[in-house]
This record gives structure tokens, C-alpha cells and sequence, in this order.
């Protein structure tokens, strides 16, 4: 297996950010304009349900995000990022890794981000390659 390079690990990190991004924007105007709607267009404080809807719509993103990584990380390997770059993760045996490790290694990305991003900067120096969350799901990312 050729472990991928930091540098097209970065990139496809960026690339599943913007994915993820552009979603959140979509996310974030439906509730926005839900507050918009139940405050009769700015005129009236809206009401506290609609706070409460607001929030609930925050949430479902982040729960999605979550799901986005995961479930294509069993499903695939591979996240719309990865697939842009021809990346996959797989186990030390080369297979996918499959719901439990992917969620483990989901845990290991909100790991990595502290502090400072050391967890995913790791990649960089590690002689293969992996991050600290690929430590901890026991995965690797290749081409």
C-alpha cells in the first residue's frame, strides 16, 4: 500500500470543508429564514419555539457532519474529499473499516483538532503518514 502523502490528506480535508460548508450555509439559511417567517419578517421578536427550531436545525447539521464521515468512511473508505484525490482509508489489512472504527475514528478527528491541530499536523512527520486519529481507529490513508 502507498501511504498518502500530507499534502493530498490536506487537500481533501479542505475539499470535504467546503462540502461541508456549503451544506451548513444551506443548513443555516432554511433556519434563518425559519426565525425570519415567525418573526412576521423582522416586524415582532420571534418566538421562543422558533429559537428552540433554530437550534434544533444547528444541531442536525452537526449530528450530520458526524454521519457524513462516518457512514462514507464504512461505506466507501472514502469521503467526497478522499475520492476527489484518490484517497482511501482502510484497515491495516486493506479493507474499509466499517461503522465501529469509523466512529472511533471520528472521536480521534475531534481528538486531533486539540490542541492546535497537532493530532492531524502528525501525519506530516509519522513515516507513514497517519494521524492521530488513524492511530486511534487503527487505520491508514492511501492512494
Amino acid at each position: 500500500m502507498e501511504f498518502a502523502p500530507f499534502w493530498a490528506r490536506l487537500i481533501a480535508y479542505l475539499l470535504d470543508g467546503m462540502v461541508l460548508l456549503a451544506l451548513g450555509l444551506l443548513f443555516l439559511a432554511v433556519a434563518g429564514l425559519q426565525l425570519l417567517l415567525a418573526s412576521n419578517m423582522g416586524e415582532v421578536d420571534p418566538p421562543e419555539a422558533s429559537l428552540w427550531a433554530f437550534v434544533a436545525i444547528l444541531g442536525f447539521y452537526c449530528v450530520f457532519t458526524a454521519l457524513y464521515y462516518i457512514v462514507l468512511w464504512a461505506w466507501r473508505g472514502q469521503t467526497v474529499g478522499k475520492m476527489a484525490m484518490g484517497l482511501r482509508v482502510v484497515t491495516k489489512d486493506g479493507r474499509r473499516p466499517g461503522l465501529g472504527r469509523s466512529s472511533l475514528r471520528w472521536v480521534g478527528y475531534i481528538l486531533s483538532a486539540m490542541p492546535f491541530l497537532l493530532g492531524y499536523v502528525w501525519a506530516a512527520v509519522d513515516k507513514e503518514n497517519r494521524a492521530l486519529h488513524d492511530y486511534l481507529a487503527g487505520t491508514r490513508v492511501v492512494r
